[in-house]
C-alpha cells in the first residue's frame, strides 16, 4: 500500500517510515497539513491511506482530513495522537472511514489497523470480481 504519513515530529515520520517499509508499504512523509494536502492532490488515487497526527501547524489533521474527503470520501485515515480533546470526537466520528491510535503505541498496533484495512479492501475487490 501507499501511504501519506503526516506529522510534524520529523523522528516520528522516520520512525513510521522506517516501520512500513518493513511491513512491505511505500510511504510518502509530510510534515504539516498543508504540504500533505498539496502532496494529495497531486495524486488522489495514488495514496490507499493517510496517517496524521491531529495537533500539528498550518493545517491541523481534523483539517487536513475535511480537505481529503472533499476530494475523495473513502481513503482511509488513521489519527495519531498524544492529546485528543472532546470536541475532536465530533468531527471524527464524521470523517469515517477512520481510526484513532493514542501516542504513545506499539508500532504493531498501527501494523494490525493497516492490514485490517488491506484485508478488507481486497474482499470487497474479490466480492466484486465475483459478482462480474
Amino acid at each position: 500500500m501507499k501511504i501519506l504519513i503526516v506529522d510534524d515530529e520529523k523522528l516520528i515520520l522516520d520512525i513510521f517510515e522506517e516501520y512500513l517499509a518493513i511491513c512491505g508499504h511505500v510511504s510518502v512523509t509530510a510534515q504539516n497539513g498543508r504540504q500533505a494536502l498539496d502532496f494529495y492532490l497531486e495524486d488522489p488515487d495514488g495514496f490507499d491511506m493517510i496517517v496524521t497526527d491531529i495537533n500539528m501547524p498550518i493545517i491541523d489533521g481534523i483539517e487536513l482530513a475535511y480537505r481529503i474527503r472533499a476530494v475523495r470520501l473513502q481513503t482511509p485515515i488513521i489519527f495519531v495522537s498524544g492529546r485528543l480533546e472532546a470536541d475532536m470526537w465530533d468531527d471524527i466520528n464524521q470523517l469515517q472511514p477512520c481510526e484513532w491510535l493514542k501516542k504513545p503505541f506499539p508500532l504493531e498496533q498501527l501494523g494490525q489497523l493497516i492490514d485490517s484495512w488491506q484485508a478488507r479492501r481486497f474482499e470487497k475487490t474479490a466480492r466484486l470480481k465475483t459478482a462480474a
